[in-house]
């Protein structure tokens, strides 16, 4: 019994290598001899292609890969960089620990992208050209006075390529191959728009203290208004938004007093156009627009219209006659709108009254400053309403300014908050500027004050009570000893 087992482990020694197969170890370099770290090796059956097992090198280009039994067998050797190396085909050897042997790999050479960079057919100089490959840039260079660009040292692969000329504008070429050692062209032709906007339509309607300058233009622009009290109109108010409906609102101008104005956009390209000269004169009257007659000012002349009231509404219309005493031509018109019969008689279409209110005209911070502006008298129509919030201290200086819209229907409350402001202890000017129905332009104001200590209500209406109740004693008093020695 004791030699059938005996006999049963030398059989099983000499069974293990042929089922755990062979071990092979070899070190993984470049062509300088210098380990090249993570390399993969995989074995495969060189008869059929079979995957039989696979490795990764260590930092000293070192692996071990073990491999069962065949005839043929082949290492496939890889690496970012480098040329696959299939060369090694390993002899038929079982049950042995392979004695290492070397792989050598060979690095790729770099790929270039070059061209010109042009711009409506002039080179661009100063461009920068970017190779980016996974969101990460790979290389860059500027170009020359002649457009000239290249980019070395580029691995094969796929690349995107980023173009940025001086003015801003940047254009993609996607997709473009590199290969090991190869020099790629890439020639980039931009069409940039080296024309300035068209303006047209200027208009602008007044008040007492303001005004509002409206024009259009054929392409996204920004929007600048140059005015003054003369020619020389040094006093600038602009908006950096890219729009084609301009609306610049200009502030704190003195009453009825000539004003010289010019308006100028540029484009994303910096193509600025700039209108001829116009000028306003500023409203005698004090107050809002609501108490005088609307001034609309285009190319120079103005319109003063003076309308009736609305007829009834006769089939779904509603029209008024309409007189203008500016300087313009035509002198008269007829306005129609559309209304329902069903509405109240004389129910406007759009916007009618608006009135601006302080929560508190006596605050110690500016986190207690709330306006509340209310849209009345509405009819069916919905009415966009542009506003500008402005505050002026006490000696007339612009400390504060924001912008808001709103699209009012029936009626609207707007309430508008100033937290975060830093305001000084002193008086302040709460202007509200709206615009509507294009050249509708009115003016809202509302003093409120700033000090150092503010008493609640209740203790305001307190501190009353106990006054009055005080009054009242005194004259008791008063009355008892008249009385008395009387």
């Amino acid at each position: 019994m004791v030699k059938i087992i005996y006999f049963g482990i030398i059989a099983l020694i000499l069974l293990i290598p042929s089922v755990l197969g062979t071990t092979w170890s070899a070190y993984v370099l470049d062509n300088s001899s210098v380990a090249i770290n993570l390399a993969n090796v995989t074995a495969i059956n060189d008869n059929n292609s079979v995957y039989l097992n696979s490795t990764l090198t260590n930092a000293s280009g070192f692996f071990n890969i073990s491999i069962p039994d065949a005839t043929s067998v082949r290492l496939v050797t890889t690496k970012a960089g480098y040329q696959n190396d299939t060369s090694i085909a390993l002899p038929d050897v079982t049950g042995d620990f392979v004695l290492p042997f070397n792989i050598t790999l060979t690095q790729n050479l770099p790929g270039n992208i070059t061209g010109i960079v042009r711009d409506n057919g002039n080179f661009v100089a100063n461009a920068n050209v970017s190779a980016i490959q996974g969101g990460t840039v790979i290389d860059s260079d500027i170009t020359d006075a002649s457009g000239y660009y290249i980019i070395t040292n580029l691995r094969d692969g796929t690349y995107n390529i980023k173009i940025t000329i001086p003015s801003g504008l940047i254009q993609y070429i996607t997709n473009v191959v590199v290969l090991p050692g190869s020099v790629t062209g890439i020639n980039v032709s931009i069409t940039t728009d080296i024309s300035a906007p068209v303006i047209s339509n200027i208009a602008g309607s007044v008040s007492s203290t303001g005004a509002a300058i409206t024009w259009t233009t054929n392409e996204a622009a920004n929007s600048t208004v140059y005015y003054g009290l003369n020619a020389a109109a040094n006093l600038i108010s602009s908006s950096s938004t890219l729009t084609t409906s301009h609306s610049v609102i200009l502030t704190s101008l003195s009453s009825s007093t000539l004003y010289y104005y010019n308006v100028s956009s540029c484009d994303a390209f910096r193509n600025c156009n700039t209108s001829a000269q116009y000028n306003f004169t500023t409203l005698l009257i004090q107050g809002t627009l609501d108490e005088i007659p609307a001034y609309i000012y285009r190319g120079g002349c103005f319109f003063r219209w003076e309308c009736g009231s609305w007829s009834s509404c006769i089939n779904g219309k509603q029209t008024r006659a309409c007189k203008n005493t500016g300087t313009c031509l035509p002198r008269d018109k007829l306005e129609e709108r559309v209304c329902e019969s069903i509405a109240p008689e004389g129910l406007p279409g759009q916007l009618y009254d608006i009135s601006l209110n302080m929560d508190d005209a006596f605050i110690v911070s500016a986190d207690e400053l709330s306006a509340v502006v209310t849209f009345e008298s509405f009819g069916t129509e919905p009415t966009p309403v542009d506003l500008t919030f402005i505050i002026l201290d006490d000696a007339g200086n612009e400390v504060y300014r924001a912008k808001d819209h709103i699209v009012v229907i029936t009626e609207e409350v707007l309430r508008k908050d100033f937290s975060g402001l830093n305001l000084l202890k002193g008086k302040y000017t709460l202007v509200l500027y709206t615009l509507y129905n294009v050249d509708v332009f009115d003016e809202f104001r509302a003093d409120f004050e700033v000090s150092e200590k503010k008493l609640s209500p209740y203790l305001h209406r307190l501190l009353t009570a106990a006054g009055l109740l005080m009054v009242v004693l005194l004259f008791f008093i008063y009355f008892y000893y008249y009385k008395k020695r009387r």
